[in-house]
């Protein structure tokens, strides 16, 4: 029974040892075995086995130790301000790790640097494994994360903020991976990067192999491939112009559109602007060149053709320009120069020398004078203008000749004159206003303002009292002008008359004339017209007295003489018989003189009054024609009278025109010798001259034309063959009477060598002062 037991023992104590060997070989295996495990890892790492503490080089190099013989040694090399202010200790983390096997993660610092590391540990073959990380790098490559994500977002943003579309192909598919915004807008999506899925594609319809010809062309070709295609993008048609090429790095193909439609609006208005700015330099009076930056002709107008006579289809080709000026000077259509190519190639350097517009008068050998302006053209080359200002210089010339002949004629006369702007200012004036005012050639420099003058001139002016309210008055009147006129009497003893004028456009004309010396002459004038007066009236009262005087005396001659022929006192003899005669006959002529004296000095004094009537003239004529047929058939004369239409109507004096015609018939039938004839025709009036004219010709011995104007005056006769008797007032009566009537009287020569007298009768007096007061008696 005890040999049982001893053996059973044994084989306890045998079995007991083999396990105890079994576990220690397993241990020593499994420690092995993490060895290995520790020295293959990159990291810091510790393998705790029960008691047992091993680090890898990584840890000791991390800890500055390579020896742990218990966690707390451990521990003491590691330090977590975070767990310590939590109230933790990570000794007691790593003792609930090596009996749960929980996870451990910890933000730690380890060794003497307190290097900054993440800590983790995990049950690892019955032990336990920490492992250090470099948080560093964790937080870099999280940072280098975070920001690749932001920058996908940014990316995003930057795309979505792009005003054109953009997309982005699958380069083995060609179809559309994504776009941005305004591409999912074009395709008619909602906004986003991403467009996973979709089949749409802008560029579909717009060109080959559903929308990817171009795509596939910038994969083949490598190179940026673009077209411009209108699309409709939103309901309204756009230019674009698409572009998609390919990314080196993988392939990808990127496209993108930018709109051209403004653009091409901007194209289409400036080459509407550039038409219309053609034809309105087509329709310019004003020849036009532009030559471009290579110096070919570019563009011309019709003007320019004339101006130089170049053909059409020569200008059509663009010519350059030294053979359009070599032309021209072959035609001597350019300034006459000794070195033509010299000048020539001055003119080419004007393409590369002309900064700013440039100004030259060209004098041509066919006397036309052209204006040239050289301008740079925006678009590069030379833009010339050429006017042709011969007829303009010449009326410049003109002008200016006239303007010196206006301002020497201005100067030149006696009347002083000045003009005035409506601020006040001379503008004008000529020497005679210097002269007159006493002004100076400084006084009158730079547009004096009136005030100014007036204070120059103020020693002229007497009545320094209402001296302001004078300046005043003459201010206003220059700046409002209105018409006006005055007379200024200066200290000097000078009279200036004074006129002011407005002119049109609103300036004031100051005309100013010294009458000093007509004043002193008109007085004189007036002391010598009061004398003539006066003489005209002793005149007046002479004539008044003599008719008096004379009148009574032959009144009773002529009546006592009447007595004596009619035999009232008894019977006379012949030879006394014709001593009365003699005696009656010469005192009536006396008193026919006496009256006509009487009647042309009441006409000269002004005293004549006409008593206005409408008569028939040509019963007028008739009757002093009947009336004076007994004394022409003593001379044997023959009278002839054409009435012509009755009636002839006038408004007249009957008796003063039956004085007047009598007079003219009665000298005619006196110059006409025996035999002769005497014709008298009264004609209507015509249609231009209102006045009825009696003509009365005779056969005498005729008017000299030095004589015809003599006879009108008093007493004088004309120079005779035949000697007659007359005081030479009749005719100078018969004018003054028809003139008062508005008449006249025409003495010429007629046909049968005699003379013929006219009198003209207006149908209705002609106004004059006297025959105003006649009508108005009448």
């Amino acid at each position: 029974m005890s040999g049982d037991f001893t053996i059973a023992a044994l084989a306890c104590i045998v079995l007991g040892g083999i396990v105890g060997f079994s576990v220690a070989w397993w241990r020593q295996r499994r420690l092995i075995s993490m060895g290995r495990f520790l020295v293959s890892e990159p990291s810091p790492a510790i393998i705790i086995m029960d008691n047992h503490i091993e680090a890898n080089a990584a840890a000791a190099r991390l800890l500055q130790r390579d020896r742990f013989d218990t966690l707390m040694d451990l521990c003491s090399c590691l330090s977590a301000p975070e767990l310590e202010a939590q109230g933790k200790t990570l000794h007691a983390l790593l003792e609930a790790l090596r009996r749960t096997g929980a996870g451990l993660k910890e933000d730690v610092q380890a060794g003497p640097q307190k290097s900054e590391v993440r800590l983790t540990g995990f049950p690892l073959g019955g032990g336990v494994m920490l492992r250090f990380d470099d948080r560093d790098a964790e937080i870099a490559a999280r940072n280098d994360a975070r920001a690749a994500h932001k920058d996908r977002i940014r990316i995003g943003k930057i795309l979505d903020a792009l005003p054109l579309p953009v997309w982005w192909r699958n380069p083995v598919t060609m179809k559309v991976d994504g776009g941005n915004k305004v591409y999912a807008t074009a395709i008619g999506l909602e906004g986003s990067v991403a467009i996973p899925g979709t089949n749409r594609d802008l560029m579909i319809g717009l060109v080959g192999e559903e929308g990817t010809a171009l795509a596939r062309r910038a994969l083949s070709r490598s190179t940026p491939q673009s077209e411009s295609h209108h699309v409709v993008i939103n309901g309204t048609r756009q230019l674009y112009d698409f572009v998609e090429q390919r990314l080196d790095d993988d392939g990808t193909i990127i496209g993108f559109g930018e709109n051209q439609t403004s653009l091409e609006a901007m194209q289409t208005s400036l080459a509407e602007n550039v038409a219309a700015q053609d034809a309105i330099l087509e329709n310019l009076l004003t020849a036009v060149a532009i030559f471009g930056p290579d110096r070919r002709l570019n563009f011309y107008n019709s003007a320019y053709a004339r101006l130089w006579g170049l053909e059409t289809e020569f200008l059509d080709s663009q010519p350059g320009f030294e053979e359009v000026v070599g032309i021209l000077y072959d035609r001597r259509q350019m300034p006459e120069t000794i070195d033509q190519r010299a000048e020539l190639r001055a003119r080419v350097e004007l393409f590369t020398s002309v900064v700013e517009t440039r100004e030259e008068l060209m004098h041509l050998p066919d006397e036309r004078s052209i204006r040239l302006l050289i301008s740079p053209h925006p678009k590069g080359g030379l833009f010339f203008q050429f006017e042709d200002v011969t007829d303009r210089l010449a009326l410049e010339r003109s002008y200016n000749t006239l303007t010196q002949v206006q301002q020497a004629t201005l100067n030149n006369l006696y009347e002083g004159f000045a003009v005035f702007s409506r601020d006040g200012r001379l503008r004008l004036h000529n020497r005679a206003y210097q002269e007159i005012w006493r002004l100076s050639d400084a006084d009158l420099k730079g547009s004096p303002h009136v005030s100014q003058l007036l204070e120059k001139v103020r020693p002229l002016i007497p009545h320094a009292a209402d001296w302001e309210e004078f300046k005043r008055s003459t201010i206003l009147a220059i700046t409002e002008p209105k018409p006006d006129a005055g007379r200024y009497e200066f200290a000097d003893d000078r009279i200036v008359d004074r006129v002011e004028v407005p002119l049109p456009d609103g300036q004031c004309l100051m005309l100013y004339l010294d009458v000093t010396d007509s004043l002193r002459v008109q007085r004189a004038l007036e002391e010598r017209n009061a004398a003539l007066e006066n003489a005209d009236l002793l005149k007046s009262r002479f004539i008044s007295n003599m008719s008096y005087e004379l009148r009574t005396p032959l009144n009773t001659i002529i009546g006592f003489t009447e007595i004596l022929q009619s035999g009232l006192a008894g019977e006379l003899n012949t030879k006394q018989t014709d001593y009365v005669s003699n005696v009656l006959e010469a005192s009536q002529h006396l008193a026919r003189m006496v009256g006509d004296i009487l009647d042309l000095a009441t006409i000269q004094a002004g005293f004549m009054q006409l008593d206005i009537q409408e008569v028939d003239v040509a019963t007028i004529v008739a009757d002093l024609t009947q009336s004076t047929r007994g004394v022409a058939e003593e001379k044997s004369i023959a009278i002839s009278l054409d009435q012509g239409p009755k009636p002839l109507l006038a408004a007249c004096d009957t008796a003063r025109i039956r004085q007047v015609l009598s007079n003219l018939l009665g000298n005619a039938i006196k110059f006409t010798p025996e035999g002769g004839t005497v014709e008298v025709r009264v004609l209507p009036p015509q249609a231009d001259t209102p006045e009825i004219r009696v003509v009365i010709e005779d056969t005498g011995g005729g008017i000299s034309e030095e004589d015809r104007e003599r006879v009108f005056e008093s007493f004088v006769q004309a120079s005779s063959g035949t000697k007659q008797s007359g005081a030479g007032l009749g005719l100078a009566l018969s004018k003054s009477l028809i003139e008062l009537h508005g008449g006249r009287i025409v003495l010429g020569g007629s046909s049968t060598g005699g003379t013929s007298a006219i009198c003209y009768i207006p149908v209705k007096p002609r106004r004059s002062p006297l025959l105003d007061n006649t009508i108005a008696k009448a």
